[in-house]
């Protein structure tokens, strides 16, 4: 079905830009010499574009669709989830619960400052803070198709 020109869907992540945000992820993953599994999802929860590099497993997979999901759950970066459970606020199996992962990898792709269109999640790659992670691949990724984003939440030290 043809796209109706006189309502365009403003409020939606399009595949060129999702496309576009994943290729960056890719090539920041390349530079680092690791593999990543990027998934992007729109402001529903729906599956827009999904990429793995040779050699990602099915957790990988899965694990960057559940950093994306956990995203759109919490409309925060899913390391705020993980930053909660670290400092003993929640419990991993109680975020689970909820659906949401407790794990850095995930940012919200928003634009026009506070419009929420979709989420990313990273999975696959083993962090080397603070140089390299899922989440910073991720941010990088946004920086540079989206423009400036806000700074990545702190690492906070488990403290149970």
């Amino acid at each position: 079905m043809a796209e109706d020109k006189n309502q365009p869907q403003q409020n939606q992540i399009n595949i060129a830009t999702a496309e576009a945000i994943s290729k960056a992820c890719v090539e920041e993953a390349v530079k680092q010499s690791v593999r990543v599994s990027v998934a992007i999802i729109d402001q529903f929860g729906e599956p827009v574009y999904l990429y793995r590099m040779d050699g990602q497993g099915k957790i990988n997979i899965d694990t960057a669709m559940m950093k994306a999901r956990t995203v759109l759950n919490t409309r925060q970066p899913s390391k705020a989830t993980m930053n909660a459970v670290q400092q003993g606020r929640s419990s991993e199996l109680r975020q689970y619960s909820f659906g949401n992962f407790a794990n850095s990898g995930g940012l919200p792709i928003v634009i026009n400052g506070n419009q929420f269109i979709g989420a990313i999640g990273v999975g696959g790659s083993a962090p080397r803070l603070p140089e390299w992670s899922d989440e910073i691949c991720a941010w990088r990724a946004l920086t540079k198709v989206m423009g400036p984003q806000p700074a990545l939440l702190p690492d906070v030290p488990r403290t149970q």
